[in-house]
């Protein structure tokens, strides 16, 4: 999810690039601790530690749901929708700038130059 949201806003290929290093990384942890794991602790103690963490984080799940207000789903979806229906318009060929204020589009300039229409940025 986190990846998505800063694609939206910083360059493809910046966000895909560490995304697949920290993949890879996390995959080679997740090897060694499971050839780790085995040769330490015994079979029953690793099946009751799983199922203790699939209680846990199920219950917690289920928790944050009930607790969830409605709203807040509803105006983190909206947001992204905004943040798509902004990076598909032709006008500013995706190109959005964050400031303190909010997301401003860049508009085009001639020679597919872009400027900000922020005063405070320039």
């Amino acid at each position: 999810m986190i990846v998505v949201l800063f694609t939206m806003k910083h360059d493809k290929w910046k966000v895909f690039i560490p995304a697949i290093f920290t993949m890879m990384g996390m995959h080679i942890i997740s090897v060694g601790f499971g050839t780790l794991f085995p040769l330490l602790f015994s079979r029953n103690t690793i099946v009751y530690f799983s199922v203790f963490l699939f209680l846990f984080f199920g219950i917690m799940m289920i928790y944050e749901a009930y607790h969830m207000q409605p709203k807040t789903a509803e105006e983190k979806v909206e947001e992204i929708q905004n943040d798509l229906l902004a990076k598909n318009d032709p006008e500013t060929n995706g190109r959005i700038v964050t400031t303190p204020e909010g997301e401003l589009p860049m508009e085009k300039k001639e020679e597919s130059k872009y400027f900000c229409t922020n005063p405070y940025l320039h």
